[in-house]
């Protein structure tokens, strides 16, 4: 296990007092829906699984079924292998891709299928009753996510710094979703079946919503959020809302209009919250309000990460009726920073 530097008194900014301040001021609401890491362990609702030490807590856990959990486990040499953790703490392993997961600045991650029967990762997908295996072809490089038609993922040829976009169908046979020339992006994080094309006006940029049918990208909601989509964080499940950094409002691309929500502007000052912030269903956001933050930023990682120990408080956003609540309780953590997910408070995909 790398060692990692201890930060026993890191300061406390405002911007993180007030947004504490902030949460703890909300009405109470249930506990998160999706499952994360905790200092008692590994935590789904009202659930509290014992997690071996082996456990590499820096995906988080992804469920897969009612008793079993998707994780990591730590490898020789800085590697990562994935298992099956079951509701006693026991670790199932799961078949070794080639080559390796490395936990790093970009955490490995692990995708379920929509009826929990399969996983990917790396470059494999795995069926879990049966133990079968497919090895992914196009050498891929981003694994985008499950949808009802298959496996998204990104791998060769690369063009203009991005890959072409691959659908692996249930009989092991792969279709190509875009064209070296299109605009057309496939999207992660829960959202892998739909996509994204975007243009540049004056008044900022208009975005396109497009929804995987069969084996093409069907365009379907068009909009001009008026700022620039490099801003775009995440696309709600049903691919309606997208979280930008215009919260606390969130672009409504359906109706072509911003959501507001009844949280003051204070509460996102600070800018740590993009690596954390993720949808917990369709119209609620999931946002982990920390005291403390370790001083290295988000791109430390290994030996050269800091763990601090943080009051968070997870706040729930519905952007149907603009309003917050706490998610459940607040509880004292040892947070470790990591670029994209957090594996103190981080939330894994839908």
């Amino acid at each position: 296990m790398p060692s990692l530097r201890e930060v026993q008194e890191p300061a406390v900014t405002d911007p993180l007092a007030a947004q504490l301040a902030w949460a703890r001021s909300l009405p109470p609401g249930p506990e998160p829906r999706l499952p994360a890491w905790t200092g008692e362990g590994l935590r789904d609702g009202d659930r509290v699984v014992p997690v071996p030490a082996s456990v590499e807590r820096s995906m988080p856990p992804v469920r897969v079924g009612a008793e079993r959990w998707v994780v990591l486990t730590r490898a020789p040499f800085g590697t990562v292998a994935p298992a099956i953790l079951d509701a006693g703490g026991g670790l199932d392993p799961l078949p070794r891709a080639r080559g390796t997961l490395r936990s790093g600045i970009r955490v490995p991650e692990v995708h379920v299928s929509p009826d929990g029967a399969r996983v990917a990762y790396g470059v494999l997908a795995v069926d879990l009753a049966t133990g079968a295996t497919t090895e992914l072809p196009h050498v891929p490089r981003e694994l985008l996510g499950w949808t009802d038609e298959g496996l998204v993922y990104e791998g060769d040829p690369f063009r203009r710094g991005a890959g072409t976009t691959w659908l692996l169908r249930p009989d092991g046979s792969t279709v190509r979703l875009d064209g070296p020339d299109d605009d057309v992006r496939a999207l992660g994080r829960g959202a892998a079946g739909f996509a994204l094309s975007w243009a540049y006006g004056d008044d900022g940029a208009c975005v396109t919503v497009h929804r995987l049918a069969g084996a093409a990208w069907e365009e379907e909601d068009g909009s001009c959020p008026g700022t620039h989509l490099g801003e775009v964080l995440d696309l709600s499940p049903d691919g309606r809302w997208l979280l930008t950094d215009g919260l606390p409002r969130v672009w409504d691309a359906q109706e072509g209009r911003w959501a507001s929500l009844d949280v003051p502007g204070e509460a996102f000052a600070d800018t740590g919250w993009r690596a954390e912030v993720g949808w917990e269903d369709a119209f609620s956001f999931l946002l982990p309000v920390l005291d403390r933050r370790p001083e290295t930023g988000g791109y430390a990682s290994g030996e050269d990460a800091e763990t601090v120990t943080a009051t968070v408080q997870v706040v729930r956003c519905t952007v149907t009726t603009g309003a917050c609540e706490r998610a459940g309780e607040e509880r004292r953590t040892a947070y470790r920073q990591a670029w994209f997910l957090d594996p103190a408070v981080g939330f894994a995909p839908y």
